[in-house]
């Protein structure tokens, strides 16, 4: 088995630990006595190898995403209802296991299928014009659209060159 990480969070949020293939037990934690951490979920099966799941990097937006099957990512406003299906097709790396494809641009023939969860909102930031001894303060708060996607499925039916050349 490779040694591939899986991360736990504690009920508070406050502690880190990872776990990994060879059994070793590794306890991040800000609390004082880290001993006194209670785990809610412990996720340990051939999941966890992250090194074997298939994973895609694609444009949406004008960003760059990477994303696997199951994924969960919030991306710019798409023009889409909660429960649609949406495909990216601008998908720029695909990577499987040791098998890695790279595009130039775009690989052609791969796909990334996403069903829409939902439509969101994000975090309020707060945008601030200032010049000093000017008597100029301009204040304005922005909240990006979002949509929350979740990973169906990665169509890879590429014969683009990988990263080996072959």
């Amino acid at each position: 088995m490779s040694n591939a990480t899986c991360f736990l969070f504690s009920p508070n949020s406050q502690a880190k630990i990872s776990i990994g293939f060879n059994a070793k037990i590794i306890v991040r934690t800000r609390l004082a006595t880290p001993w006194r951490v209670f785990f809610t979920h412990l996720f340990l099966s051939n999941d966890c190898n992250v090194g074997d799941l298939m994973y895609a990097v694609f444009e949406s937006g004008g960003k760059q995403h990477r994303a696997s099957q199951g994924d969960l990512l919030s991306l710019e406003r798409l023009h889409a209802e909660p429960g649609d299906t949406v495909s990216f097709d601008t998908v720029m790396l695909v990577g499987d296991g040791e098998q890695v494809s790279i595009g130039k641009p775009y690989l052609t023939d791969v796909r990334v299928m996403a069903e829409v969860v939902r439509h969101d909102r994000a975090k309020k930031i707060q945008v601030i014009k200032f010049k000093r001894r000017k008597n100029y303060l301009r204040r304005a708060g922005h909240r990006q659209d979002l949509t929350v996607v979740k990973i169906t499925e990665i169509n890879s039916n590429s014969n683009e060159e990988d990263i080996n050349g072959t």
